[in-house]
């Protein structure tokens, strides 16, 4: 061993940094399902597939999630092997074996979709006044990807006029705004007089939405599993989005219960309109309608 030679070898081995957003809730989107009896109906197929993308989107914006890419497979698997098979920098091969796998997925299921047409004739008058809507039953699931769990499930009837809304666009975002506020509602993250300053924004906030403010209290658990139930809740006022930036929101208070601080949790919840409320306002505008009619006929005979 006299002759015996020491190397030291200096060797600089690429690492990967994976991003820090992959630090977040891992959720993928899916294509969704459709009903046997609207399978092969094609506007419900342009229908899901917008509302996929509309869905993950949202999910995007709202800067909570890692929403990791399921449609675009085959385009990133030909990407890695141009890397693997040569004639790049030795550093670029870190990045093979680095695709992320899902926390949770998000599974839609769309079960009817068509376009209702209603002709009926206006009151005290030979003219007929059509009414379309485009109607569309949706199910969404979230699903624990480990264990199979459906972690929060909905199922929602959206219908609109497609004069005013798109039914894909209204849908997406009703069932992005569920699946954020059931695990990551909007927080408050500043308060400024009567100026809220709203960790959240992008599409998955609107300019006018009024939103209930919450204050969050204990953490509660449910007495019979003794898991937690989230903290308890206090609705304290009525908020209005006045500003929406791609990061943050700003939104004024148009209602408050009680003093709140900036040392105070709070957050903002949706408020969704009561369908008894919806008829109950129907009705007093159907009877509003039948009134005047009358009223011009009084008029007309006592002339």
């Amino acid at each position: 061993f006299n002759n015996a030679i020491e190397v030291v070898l200096r060797v600089k081995v690429a690492k990967y940094v994976a991003s820090k957003q992959l630090n977040r809730l891992r959720m993928s989107v899916y294509d969704p399902y459709l009903d046997a009896s609207i399978a092969s109906d094609p506007d419900a197929i342009r229908f899901a597939r917008s509302l996929r993308r509309k869905v993950e989107d949202y999910l995007t914006q709202t800067r909570r999630f890692a929403m990791l890419d399921r449609q675009m497979l085959t385009d990133t698997q030909d990407e890695l092997n141009l890397i693997a098979s040569g004639g790049m920098p030795t550093s670029e091969l870190a990045r093979l074996g680095q695709r992320a796998g899902s926390d949770y997925l998000v599974m839609i299921t769309v079960y009817k979709h068509g376009r209702i047409v209603n002709d009926r004739q206006l009151l005290g008058t030979t003219a007929i006044k059509r009414d379309v809507s485009d109607v569309a039953e949706v199910s969404v699931r979230i699903i624990d990807v480990a264990t199979s769990q459906i972690k929060y499930a909905k199922n929602q009837i959206f219908q609109v006029d497609p004069a005013k809304t798109a039914l894909d666009e209204h849908a997406s975002f009703q069932l992005g705004q569920f699946i954020s506020n059931a695990i990551y509602p909007a927080k408050v993250v500043a308060i400024d007089g009567a100026v809220l300053t709203i960790g959240q924004g992008g599409d998955t906030m609107q300019n006018g939405a009024e939103y209930n403010i919450v204050l969050q209290g204990e953490r509660l658990a449910d007495p019979y599993t003794k898991e937690s139930i989230g903290r308890k809740e206090t609705i304290i006022g009525i908020a209005r989005i006045t500003r929406v930036q791609s990061k943050q929101s700003t939104a004024e208070i148009i209602s408050l219960d009680m003093n709140i601080s900036a040392e105070s949790s709070l957050i903002l919840r949706p408020i969704y309109a009561d369908p008894l409320d919806e008829a109950a306002d129907a009705a007093q505008k159907m009877n509003d309608a039948k009134s005047k009619i009358q009223d011009q006929k009084n008029n007309f005979f006592e002339e």
